[in-house]
């Protein structure tokens, strides 16, 4: 994948992303930059990329090339943001960092699809485990433009999107992100009828504009700059909770969101094409907290993905057909996984990370070699729809429950997305494959799953006792 990044871009970026963090770091004190972790985050940490290392080396067995590069990706986006949250970071601080560091690798180098990949994996991953094992209902703010920008490096590889000059154009929606959140919160208070909220989301469409024209040279993209003042509006307009907790306000909130989405998707998608997502997608980084835009935009990622998926693999060139049998299971199973995975959250146990992590990573290449290519996207399709359904309704369904644990089930369709493109050589294998190849392989994986969980459980085991040894001694 030929990437080549505008200099004025990246350079307005830096410049961003610099000023960015000096008004945050003004606002809260470096003193408060205390590196600490416990003992048993260091042993959950440890024994999770153990695990999940493993299971994503078993590639080899059917892809060859850069698996073991990959791997390394993996390891490093799950371990970066593991340390960067010991550092007490804010979140605002974390999401500008992490932005970083996905993007300056690839001014100087280009990143495979796969690559892109296996980062954008490694902090889903991380993220999950923080989220389910460390801080409990901690945000999505910090990961989610970093996932942004992987995302569409990953599908404009896969589908040839970037000779559009999708990631100087994504880059720039950033930028102007990352400038608007360093105007002070006072700015729109008061603002009964939005009237400042649509005038700072004109001028950044207006500022977009200017860009595109002028700088990336692309007079035929003003329809980008409208949609991008029109996702910032709609960023603006869902960053409060209303005061009312009454279920009939919690009602109409939560359908005028989706239907909000669901308009959004389908303008952006009829008028400019799938790069309409890349550019809603990346208003995220305007988004805190409990924001829903910031789910909105997970929702968006996945649809990427998914057309990345069919592009690559399904050969039907008008894309899936949802009446065959199993593509209509695979709608069912799919709305089963994720009702399955709100559940685990609301009544969560101890498993609960492993049932999670296992749900994402293990069924979408199973689909793929025991049944079809098809049947993977239905089922791909049928999760992102019920995830964002199930979240925007979470407050009406469990009520007194925070609302970002249950947005812990938005991570699902996109990490499912995520494995199905990386194992995604596996059409190939599986199309290709008797009843007993089948058979076999899914005996050797089996295996391996439970030599997997035998050596996680032994080392488990072992580092409590040389814990609570070294806390008796102490």
């Amino acid at each position: 994948m030929n990437i080549v990044l505008s200099k004025e871009i990246l350079l307005f970026f830096l410049v961003s992303a610099l000023v960015s963090l000096f008004l945050l770091f003004k606002k809260d004190r470096p003193e408060r930059l205390k590196f600490s972790i416990s003992k048993s985050e260091l042993k959950g940490f440890a024994i999770s990329i153990l695990a999940l290392s493993i299971l994503l080396a078993l590639r080899i067995f059917f892809v060859t090339d850069e698996v073991w590069s990959n791997l390394i990706l993996f390891a490093v986006s799950f371990t970066v943001p593991f340390l960067l949250r010991r550092l007490d970071l804010p979140n605002e601080a974390l999401k500008v960092l992490l932005l970083s560091f996905v993007v300056l690798p690839v001014a100087s180098n280009d990143l495979s699809a796969f690559a892109s990949l296996s980062l954008l994996l490694g902090l889903l991953a991380n993220k999950l485990l923080e989220n389910l094992s460390f801080r409990l209902d901690n945000g999505f703010d910090d990961i989610v433009p970093a996932c942004v920008w992987l995302t569409v490096l990953a599908w404009s590889g896969l589908t040839g999107h970037g000779a559009a000059q999708t990631e100087n154009i994504l880059l720039s929606c950033m930028s102007i992100a990352l400038l608007l959140k360093c105007l002070p919160p006072s700015f729109t208070i008061n603002d009964r009828f939005f009237i400042k909220r649509l005038a700072i989301s004109a001028s950044a469409g207006l500022v977009l504009l200017i860009i595109l024209t002028k700088v990336l040279l692309l007079p035929t993209t003003t329809l980008l700059a409208v949609l991008y003042s029109v996702g910032l509006f709609f960023a603006y307009c869902f960053e409060t909770k209303s005061s009312e907790n009454d279920d009939m306000n919690t009602v109409l909130r939560s359908t005028t969101f989706l239907a909000v989405l669901g308009v959004l998707t389908l303008v952006a998608t009829r008028l400019t094409g799938d790069i309409g997502l890349t550019v809603l997608s990346s208003t995220c980084v305007l988004c805190t907290g409990a924001n829903v835009v910031i789910f909105a935009a997970l929702f968006w990622l996945s649809r990427l993905l998914m057309q990345a998926f069919v592009s690559t693999y399904v050969a039907n060139v008008t894309g899936i057909n949802l009446m065959h049998s199993y593509c209509s299971a695979a709608l069912y199973f799919g709305f089963l996984g994720i009702l399955f995975s709100s559940l685990i959250l609301h009544f969560g146990n101890k498993k609960l990370p492993v049932a999670m992590l296992l749900l994402g990573l293990l069924v979408p290449p199973a689909i793929i070699y025991l049944i079809h290519e098809e049947p993977t996207a239905s089922f791909l399709i049928a999760s992102n729809v019920a995830a964002i359904s199930i979240f925007a309704f979470s407050p009406l369904m469990f009520k007194g429950e925070n609302i970002l644990r249950q947005g812990n089930i938005m991570l699902m369709p996109l990490m499912m997305s995520t494995m199905s493109l990386l194992y995604g050589p596996l059409v190939t294998v599986g199309n290709q494959a008797t009843v007993v190849n089948r058979f076999q392989l899914v005996s050797y994986v089996a295996a391996a799953i439970l030599v997997i969980y035998f050596v996680v459980a032994y080392l488990s085991k072992t580092m409590c006792k040389s814990i609570s040894v070294s806390g008796n001694k102490s």
